[in-house]
Parts: structure tokens; C-alpha cells; sequence
């Protein structure tokens, strides 16, 4: 797996100016933190990692509107069919917009007992992130009552590419199953 931290960002020239190494490595936190909540199916710092207003479309087309919806929808998600699964990312670019939105693409799948290796990763996922100020002990955008800003994401998954299959060959119900059990969420 490729670690976002070793990811080479690309910015992109803004007014606000470029992001630095402290950006990248709060942003690699941010979606580290995320796949933390996820694999302790703990809705509630999942839903956290995500702006108020964030949106969140799965790859079959969900959608969620806000930090609550998103923690309520994963919620049911880890309790039902995603229990004991966990995240994995290949991270594929970074892109700064200034020093307080980024964009970072990866492969990506869940999975259950081994992680996969990267080639084995069927979605795409596009995580957008800004830069919120925080007050010290604030509610979330960032729980950490010492931070004086915290990067929060929104997320959205590209279904898998269909393998072509011959025109005779009925789609078989068990791969079909575990392709949409192995989705972006």
C-alpha cells in the first residue's frame, strides 16, 4: 500500500499561497484517522473526521448529507453487513488548492482479514478536504482541544470498472454480492 505521507502533493497556484509539509502530514492524519474509526466501527469519530456540511456518495449511489448522516448511515452499516471490515487505501495523488483545501485520490476497497495488495483495489475514491478553524474545546470539527484547526473531508467512490464477460454468461449472484459488500462506503 502507498502511504499518503509518501505521496508527492501537487499544488496547484492559488492567491492563498502553497500548502507545506505540516499541511500534507494533517491531511495523511485526517484520512488516518478516518480508517482508525472505521476498523473500531465507531461511527461516531467517522462521522467526526467529515466537515458539517460534508457530503458522502457511496459507489451504488448513497447519499448522506452532513457529519450526521454520515455517522447515523455508518452506524447501521457496521452494525449490518460492513461488521469486521476495514478500510484500505493506495494513495494515488495529492493536490493542494492553497494551504486550506486538498484533494486526494486513491484505490481503495474494504476488506476482511488481509489487507490487499494495491493492485487488488477495485474503487476509486476522491476526498476533498479543508482547513477549519477550531476554538479550543470546541464540539467537533476537531476534539483535540489543542488544535487551532483541523482538516475535515468529504468523499465520494467510483464504482468498479464491470469486467466484460460474454454475451452468454449470466452475471454470477456471489460476485455480484461481494463486489457490492467490498464497495467504497
Amino acid at each position: 500500500m502507498s502511504d499518503c505521507n509518501a505521496v508527492k502533493p501537487q499544488v496547484t497556484a492559488t492567491p492563498a499561497g502553497a500548502a507545506t509539509a505540516d499541511g500534507q502530514r494533517a491531511v495523511c492524519q485526517t484520512l488516518r484517522s478516518m480508517k482508525d474509526a472505521w476498523a473500531r466501527h465507531d461511527a461516531i469519530s467517522y462521522g467526526d473526521q467529515f466537515t458539517q456540511d460534508a457530503t458522502y456518495t457511496s459507489y451504488v449511489g448513497t447519499a448522506y448529507q452532513g457529519r450526521d448522516d454520515i455517522a447515523e448511515g455508518h452506524r447501521a452499516l457496521f452494525d449490518g453487513f460492513l461488521k469486521g471490515t476495514k478500510l484500505s487505501d493506495s494513495w494515488l495523488s495529492l493536490r493542494f488548492y492553497g494551504p486550506d483545501t486538498a484533494v486526494a485520490t486513491s484505490r481503495g476497497d474494504t476488506y476482511e482479514g488481509g489487507e490487499p495488495e494495491a493492485a487488488d483495489l477495485s474503487k476509486t475514491q476522491s476526498y476533498t478536504l479543508v482547513r477549519q478553524a477550531t476554538t479550543p474545546g470546541a464540539s467537533p470539527p476537531s476534539r483535540t482541544p489543542s488544535a487551532s484547526a483541523s482538516w475535515n473531508a468529504s468523499r465520494s467512490c467510483s464504482p468498479p470498472t464491470p469486467s466484460p464477460r460474454p454475451r452468454n454468461e449470466r452475471p454470477r449472484r456471489q460476485g455480484l454480492r461481494q463486489s457490492h459488500r467490498a464497495g467504497c462506503r
